[in-house]
C-alpha cells in the first residue's frame, strides 16, 4: 500500500448456512445395533466455527445412507459471475 492511501477496513464476514455430517452407529427401533450417519445444519462464519458450533448443537438428523468420515461444508456454495473471473 502506498504511503498516504487510505486503509479499506476488511470486508466484514457473514454467517453461513454449514452442513455437518459424522458417521456413527446407533441403536434402532428393534433394539439392535444399526449403522447410521448423523447430520445437523448450523450458522457459522467458517468451517472451523461451524465444527465449534456443532459439537454444542442437540438436534441431529439421521441419515438414510452411511458417511465414512466427517464432513463439513457450506449449504449453499458461493456463486460468482462470470465478470468475476480471470480469462
Amino acid at each position: 500500500m502506498a504511503p498516504g492511501s487510505p486503509r479499506l477496513a476488511p470486508k466484514p464476514q457473514r454467517p453461513r448456512a454449514y452442513v455437518i455430517r459424522l458417521p456413527g452407529v446407533f441403536v434402532g427401533p428393534n433394539g439392535h445395533k444399526e449403522k447410521g450417519s448423523f447430520q445437523t445444519i448450523v450458522m457459522a462464519l467458517n468451517a472451523d466455527h461451524a465444527w465449534d458450533v456443532a459439537i454444542q448443537h442437540d438436534a441431529w438428523t439421521t441419515l438414510p445412507f452411511e458417511v465414512k468420515d466427517v464432513q463439513i461444508f457450506p449449504m449453499n456454495p458461493l456463486v460468482t459471475n462470470g465478470s468475476d473471473q480471470t480469462h
